[in-house]
């Protein structure tokens, strides 16, 4: 049933013992990182490969397809308007495909657009998706997946949930974007960021922030640091749980499951069939 399917994604979203998984992780040959490539994910499972003689972590791959960078926006409900609710939400994936992008109608009465941040308008109310269709929505495409945000835990508060940290790549955590954009002392804003390290000028005039926009530059970012983020944190990982390497495969693996049996449902559903067999 749809609601049981509904449940089990807001808990695979919000289970605290949720596994994580890791593109590329040191290997136990060399001091750089290995991406095993998605042509080695067979039958669904994860490669791994442990060092018994060393102390190295195991290596897992993770497919690009599981990853997805999100953005939102928000407005102002209640008194002044300080209270922030859900306004506009954009989920790409790792080539930077529009996945989810809605414009989304509050319960509350809006009291502050916000528009010179947000770009939201009245106007963008009157097609807008019920907030709680719309969470629905993006639960089900955030499910399985590991989620690249900048600042995303501002996100995550006014979309109700908290995925475990081991599965969420938050950019404004990642010192060596800081690093490389040389502005130390000055901010890790996205903006910034996107201009030093991206050649890329966001967040400008005054129609607002898109965040179609702000979601791929996060996604940009996080591919330049990925390689070497991501096993620095890996092993930060590994020294508080041992069993890391086991929890991260299995999550690999399921979220494959997922993928294919998704993608068998859009067969059945017809989305791929030629239109005179559906005359």
């Amino acid at each position: 049933p749809e609601s049981s399917r509904t449940a089990d994604l807001e808990l695979t979203l919000q289970d605290k013992d949720s596994s994580f998984c890791l593109g590329r992780i040191f290997t136990s040959e060399c001091s750089s990182t290995a991406d095993l490539g998605e042509s080695k994910l067979e039958s669904g499972k994860a490669i791994c490969c442990t060092d018994t003689s060393s102390k190295l972590p195991t290596i897992i791959n993770i497919p690009d397809s599981l990853y997805v960078a999100l953005d939102c926006e928000m407005v102002g409900v209640g008194p002044k308007g300080k209270h922030s609710v859900l306004a506009r939400c954009s989920i790409v994936d790792y080539n930077g495909k529009l996945v989810y992008d809605k414009y989304i109608r509050p319960t509350e009465t809006i009291t502050d657009y916000r528009t010179p941040w947000s770009g939201i308008r009245p106007v963008h109310m009157k097609t807008a998706v019920p907030i709680q269709q719309a969470l629905k929505d993006i639960k089900e495409c955030l499910a399985h997946k590991v989620i690249i945000g900048h600042a995303v835990y501002h996100d995550f508060k006014v979309l109700g949930v908290l995925p475990d940290h081991h599965f969420v790549r938050d950019t404004t955590q990642c010192q060596q974007l800081v690093d490389m954009a040389g502005l130390h002392g000055k901010g890790n804003g996205l903006k910034k960021l996107s201009e030093a390290l991206l050649d890329r000028k966001i967040q400008v005039g005054s129609s607002g922030h898109c965040s179609i926009e702000d979601a791929r530059a996060t996604l940009d970012l996080f591919k330049l640091v990925r390689s070497s983020w991501e096993p620095v944190l890996y092993s930060k990982w590994s020294k508080k749980n041992a069993d890391i390497a086991s929890k991260i495969a299995t999550f690999v693996e399921t979220s494959i499951r997922h993928q294919d049996l998704n993608s068998t449902e859009d067969f059945l559903n017809d989305k791929f069939w030629p239109s005179h067999i559906l005359e």
